[in-house]
């Protein structure tokens, strides 16, 4: 091979548009005729004016909102769709996880599945047959290959697909979503696969919405946003802009449709106020999606690093003219401090304009404090050690009979492989012969009690019984022995695609899949632009659902079943394909239902999710409770990556580890923690003071006063100079923290500083996360803006408002 040839781009995409005819019901047999011009009656641009150049060797991620355009360009490489406009060339044969399970029938086994996709992929029985078993042996499935799809969890089916799609040499893979429904050891594996597909000179396309796989996978990353590539570069650095959603961070718009001509701001604010921004903005040309962002800095500290950001589409900026543009913002937690705030506006993630003013955060006068919060502290005498109990296996003692939502005793499932139908099975190449029935023992002996309004997380490896208790639960299927005693109405949200037919709109499936879950018809209308608004998916509602990402189908699935009537909510591993601003919602809305009294059972490999949801978690292994407790406890143990620690000096001075009640929260939310402090040698000129800090690159060296200010974002004394520190004794203390509008993780610090000596006697320290992480190591600070907007152009002006999400 020449050398040119060598370093040509294996998928090479110029200029690549595609557009989707939204329109539910179009002229199809103009579609059949070759020589027909097709012409959407509802054009929708999925893609436009793409380019891009992926080369033998290199792995690129692709990150992006739902419905930005990623699964049309893994389907575009993939030859599954053609481009309306440009042109798309692949050198080589394509391995590609677009939509999991697509090929897999339900009524065949595992085997019969592997069979049937290798035809699909051309390749030959002679050699498929010697590696079966080492597909079923990756796919750790070897038990459960004799039964039908069916009855496999979400788990399991994207292990025997990732299995079957990379068992075999390939040119370019693309994948999309696939590992985000594994576990951790599964997840690893595939990457370590992926690593030795690139290095025999393989290119990947990855899609996913876990940044944390990104990072690991990917060299390169790609953003697309409205169907444009905004963002291309080292993956560092295009995740952090993702996630801090920066737009004045993204290259200027080649036309700059939107212009600021004023801007004026209110120069002072009090903690928990509110930032006034008045405006004039000039539109010049329409604008597909104009957006307003405004992020803040503090220049004496870090010109460079934003702490603030908002981000909002106004749609009443679209058609040309002038417009006074005024905003809101909700209650703002900063004191003491100076900020500049930017205002941009643009088309998308583009901006078009940005100017900036500054104002003053007022407070109490101190330095160095400019996160606003005041901890609710108390303190009481240790009372004496009790022994903690016993682990559980599921079952709850202490419970009332009607405090019981879900009961289940002895609870044994078994699933069989059973007969193909024989239509079904005479079309499967090699299908292997009907033979005896063979057991797959998905649940063992369980027992199980769960209290009405609990929030239950299940946790545990791929093939543990986790789906299938909640389909048990959901009267799906029947156990062979034991109860399942289930005493109030279920909700499953188990499977998005079930009762969704693919050719018909989003809000036909509205109305079907609605019927489906028992809302009553005419509660289903009234309740249909709450439904529609919640999927925000915009006019792809009114789109055929074979248009839909897989990100789409769930936002429009979960909607539909949020709203539906019943009491026990079960989640299945859906929230894993869905943006972060759908998880945020998504997870609001489970934790409203709660609220209000239903049960919720959660399933799902990621652990901060689990503990961002449930308060107890069950931990399940070959089909029996090996592990339940509170969500704290069982997460550190069960290995969920907190970091946490106790730094004593000799001082006489002991603090005990952070019992921090929720280490990963939405924002917004609550930090709770309790501790111990011993105190052995009075310190009379001691205090404990409560921190949040950025977290140090090596936690084993204690941290030095000086260090500890430039690090630390909030510092409050919480028990002054001459209290429980200036006499010997034991107590329990215990502090609540809320409304924080923090994103990002850093580390809750409890110190006790003696000023006269200036040193830190002692401190305990707990990582939590809020929201998203930040890659520099350091929280931004997350605020929502009301818009307001007036034509001023016009003899009649015409006013609109957004409120903020």
């Amino acid at each position: 091979m020449s050398s040119d040839r060598a370093d040509a781009p294996v998928v090479e995409l110029t200029d690549v548009t595609k557009v989707y005819d939204r329109h539910a019901r179009g002229l199809r047999w103009r579609q059949a005729l070759p020589w027909a011009e097709h012409r959407p009656r509802l054009a929708h641009r999925a893609l436009e004016g793409v380019d891009l150049e992926l080369r033998r060797g290199e792995t690129v991620g692709v990150i992006g909102p739902n419905g930005a355009g990623k699964s049309t360009l893994l389907k575009l490489v993939a030859g599954v769709t053609q481009p309306t406009t440009g042109a798309v060339r692949c050198d080589g044969t394509v391995g590609a996880m677009i939509e999991l399970g697509v090929g897999f029938h339900p009524e065949l086994t595992g085997w019969e599945n592997v069979r049937c996709g290798a035809v699909l992929r051309g390749i030959h029985a002679s050699a498929l047959d010697p590696v079966l078993g080492d597909i079923a042996e990756f796919a750790g499935l070897e038990d459960a290959m004799d039964s039908p799809i069916k009855k496999y969890s979400v788990g399991m089916r994207a292990r025997l697909a990732f299995a079957l799609a990379t068992q075999f040499p390939v040119d370019v893979l693309v994948v999309d979503e696939v590992l985000a429904v594994g576990d951790p050891d599964f997840q690893m594996r595939c990457l370590d696969r992926v690593r030795h597909i690139v290095d025999q000179g393989a290119a990947v396309l990855f899609v996913s919405h876990e940044m944390r796989l990104i990072s690991l996978m990917c060299e390169r990353t790609l953003r697309i946003d409205d169907g444009a590539v905004v963002d291309d570069g080292a993956t560092t650095d295009v995740v952090a802009r993702y996630l801090k959603q920066q737009p004045t961070r993204f290259g200027e718009a080649d036309r700059k449709a939107l212009r600021i001509e004023s801007y004026d701001l209110a120069p002072e604010v009090e903690p928990w106020g509110h930032l006034a921004i008045d405006a004039r903005v000039q539109v010049t040309e329409p604008v597909r999606k104009p957006t307003v962002s405004v992020d803040l800095t503090i220049p004496t500290l870090n010109p460079d690093l934003v702490h603030v950001i908002a981000n909002d589409k106004v749609p009443a900026l679209q058609d040309p003219g002038t417009y006074r543009l005024r905003g809101r913002s909700h209650p703002f937690g900063f004191q003491n401090v100076g900020l500049r705030v930017s205002l941009t506006v643009g088309d998308g993630a583009r901006p078009s304009d940005v100017q900036a003013a500054d104002l003053r955060m007022g407070g109490d006068g101190a330095a160095w404090s400019y996160l606003a919060v005041d901890p609710e502290w108390e303190t009481w005498e240790e009372p004496a050690a009790a022994h903690p109990p016993a682990r559980h296996t599921g079952i709850r003692p202490d419970l009332a009979p009607d405090a019981v939502a879900v009961r289940l005793r002895d609870v044994t499932k078994a699933y069989r492989s059973g007969r193909t139908h024989a239509a079904i099975r005479a079309a499967v190449p090699g299908a292997w012969g009907a033979g005896g029935r063979h057991d797959v023992l998905a649940l063992d002996g369980l027992d199980l009690d769960v209290e009405r309004g609990e929030a239950l997380g299940i946790i545990g490896p791929n093939g543990a019984g986790k789906s299938t208790l909640l389909r048990l639960v959901a009267g799906l299927t029947i156990p062979e022995s034991g109860v399942v005693d289930v005493r109030s109405p279920v909700v499953p949200m188990l499977d998005f695609g079930s009762g969704m037919h693919p050719h018909m709109s989003g809000v036909e499936n509205i109305r079907v899949r609605g019927r489906l879950l028992g809302i009553d018809p005419a509660d289903l209308e009234r309740k249909m632009d709450e439904i529609v608004a919640f999927a925000d998916i915009g006019d792809a509602i009114h789109t055929p659902l074979h248009q839909y990402s897989s990100g789409m189908l769930a936002r429009v699935g979960f909607a539909v079943a949020i709203h539906a009537p019943g009491e026990i909510l079960l989640v299945d591993e859906l929230l894993a394909v869905g943006d972060e601003a759908f998880r945020g919602t998504a997870l609001r809305a489970i934790e409203a239902r709660r609220r209000e009294g239903d049960t919720v059972l959660f399933v799902s490999h990621e652990m901060q999710l689990i503990e961002q949801t449930c308060g107890r978690v069950v931990r399940l292994e070959h089909g029996r409770v090996v592990e339940d407790g509170p969500v704290t406890d069982l997460n550190t143990h069960s290995g969920g990556g907190w970091a946490a620690g106790v730094h004593d000096a000799t001082s006489g001075i002991h603090l005990s580890d952070l019992r921090v009640r929720q280490r990963k929260i939405t924002v917004g939310g609550s930090i709770e923690f309790e501790t111990t402090v011993e105190v052995e040698t009075p310190a009379p000129h001691a205090r404990l003071e409560l921190s949040y800090r950025a977290i140090p690159e090596d936690r084993a060296t204690i941290i030095t006063r000086s260090d500890r200010n430039i690090r630390s974002f909030f510092l409050k004394t919480v028990e002054p100079a001459g209290g429980i520190l200036a006499e010997p004794g034991r107590y329990r203390v215990r502090c609540v923290a809320h409304r924080h509008q923090v994103a990002g993780g850093f580390d809750v610090v409890l110190a006790a500083v003696d000023d006269r000596e200036d040193q830190i006697l002692a401190e305990s320290w707990q990582e939590v996360l809020i929201g998203q992480p930040n890659s520099n190591g350091l929280p931004i600070f997350v605020t929502d803006f009301d818009w307001t907007v007036e034509r001023v152009d016009q003899d009649a002006p015409v006013s609109a408002e957004v409120v903020g999400d």
